[in-house]
């Protein structure tokens, strides 16, 4: 209330502003009465098409047009500032939150982050720029932060109704990385329930409560600390290796990365071996690895290893190059 009261002060003092101006204007230029000055601003500001006091000789048709442009953006300003200021905070909240709404019913498929913390500002950093859209569900969320892929809500990810209003059901990933290690647990069963075929990967502070959280629907645990530790001592052990990762596994840029790309079962590379696949010539990429439907990962594929419907090939290249990998996994046509 105290901005809205400070732009109302803006808008009086900037028509006021405007009043004085137009009045000093026409006394100068075309010598009037300061009367004849005040009723000629009047009349122009206000657009009431009432004669002039005087003729207007090129000077004060000029002017007059200024000041006729400066009465709009004044009138503009203050309309902006008088809805602002009249129109309780609570009823624009509720207008955002229906805009808000529809934009969230229109999406699938998409990402849902639950927290916001140093965790969850991470993982959304990562997710920028990746093509997919995300839904970013935290108390303290920065809702005027929402771009075209970026939706921030501000809410309790614990809440099941705030967790359907973001699309849970149509989702295709979900991220728990709420502060608590019980928050977590609630929100990974809450979305196994809801959603059977969902991605769910939870953060957690204690070990002890990685398998809970495997038993509630998760299907990846990670613990930042676990890891933070691990990669400490890589990053000593094995400094090379760990550029070379970071290298790879970035999301944005033109470094040489991996992905992991599905085949579905219409692909051209479905019962081929890796060696009539051929992909390292036909696209440039290197496999690393291939991970069956059933989860098995087979690393450093042999050459008579069959390609499967259902498996995601791990391919490391530049982007051209990752994008020639899954153009070719995508691709009904039969590899010759």
């Amino acid at each position: 209330m105290k901005n809205s009261t400070s732009h109302v002060l803006y808008a009086v003092l900037l028509a006021i502003g405007l009043f004085a101006f137009g009045t000093a204007g026409y006394m100068i230029l075309l010598g009037w009465t300061l009367l004849d000055s005040m009723y000629m601003t009047t009349i122009t500001l206000a657009t009431v098409g009432f004669r002039e006091i005087g003729e207007l000789n090129d000077a004060g048709r000029i002017f007059t047009m200024l000041l006729i442009g400066g009465g709009i953006v004044t009138v503009a300003y203050a309309v902006h500032v008088l809805v602002e200021y009249v129109v309780p905070e609570n009823i624009l909240f509720g207008l955002g939150r229906r805009r808000m709404r529809k934009r969230l019913a229109r999406l699938k498929d998409h990402i849902i982050i639950c927290g916001y913390g140093k965790i969850g500002q991470h993982v959304v950093d990562e997710f920028r720029g990746s093509g997919r859209n995300c839904v970013i569900i935290d108390r303290d969320a920065p809702e005027e932060h929402s771009t075209e892929d970026m939706i921030f809500v501000k809410g309790d990810a614990t809440d099941e109704e705030m967790l359907m209003e973001a699309g849970l059901e149509r989702a295709g990933c979900l991220v728990a990385a709420v502060g608590t290690d019980a928050d977590n647990l609630f929100i990974t069963m809450t979305a196994r329930i809801a959603n059977p075929g969902l991605k769910i990967v939870s953060r957690a502070t204690d070990a002890r409560v990685r398998a809970r959280l495997q038993r509630a629907g998760a299907d990846s645990v990670v613990l930042p600390y676990e890891i933070g530790g691990r990669r400490i001592a890589a990053m000593a052990l094995k400094p090379s290796v760990c550029e070379f990762l970071d290298m790879t596994v970035t999301t944005g840029g033109e470094e040489m990365r991996i992905e992991e790309i599905d085949v579905p079962g219409a692909s051209g590379l479905e019962g081929c071996d890796m060696l009539s696949a051929d992909i390292r010539r036909r696209t440039g990429a290197i496999i690393l690895a291939v991970k069956r439907s059933d989860g098995r990962m087979i690393t450093n594929p042999n050459t008579d290893l069959v390609i499967q419907a259902g498996d995601k090939l791990l391919a490391l290249g530049m982007s051209d190059q990752i994008n020639a990998v899954r153009n070719l996994a995508q691709s009904g046509k039969e590899i010759s």
